[in-house]
């Protein structure tokens, strides 16, 4: 059966995906929570609304997301002039560890991905998927 260069993208996409989700397990945590620790980590304050105009979600749906990171301990909310959609988002203790962990995954597994692969062939991959990325967009 013959390839094509879309079978290479989900072939990469899945087996980084599932690394991910396999070491993040031991700290309770999934790729989607992750990627949202991180983002409150770097954004410290940020708003509830911030967030899910960033990941271009509905509110209810991030509130979601908010309210098990918050169960597991990893961020607390803030409500600021009564108004919930005002939530100031802060990071823990725990979840500033939490974060520093899930930077080191993701980074173990970018080196893995890249291994042997020259620095100028990553920049003009790069810029070929901008390309792709702009041409979806149109």
């Amino acid at each position: 059966m013959e390839r094509d260069i879309n079978d290479y993208f989900r072939e990469i996409t899945q087996g980084i995906y599932s690394e991910i989700e396999e070491r993040l397990e031991k700290y309770n945590l999934v790729k989607g929570q992750a990627q949202l620790l991180l983002i409150i980590r770097d954004n410290e304050g940020c708003t509830q609304k911030d967030l899910a105009n960033y990941f271009n979600v509905r509110y209810s749906s991030m509130s979601e997301r908010i309210d098990k990171l918050e169960n597991a301990g990893f961020i607390t909310r803030v409500h600021e002039d009564g108004n919930f959609k005002n939530n100031r988002i802060h990071i823990t203790p725990e979840g500033r560890s939490a974060a520093t962990q899930c930077r080191r995954i993701l980074k173990d597994i970018e080196k893995k991905v890249y291994k042997g692969i020259q620095k100028k062939d990553l920049l003009s991959l790069e810029k070929t998927l901008i390309k792709m990325t702009e041409n979806l967009k149109k």
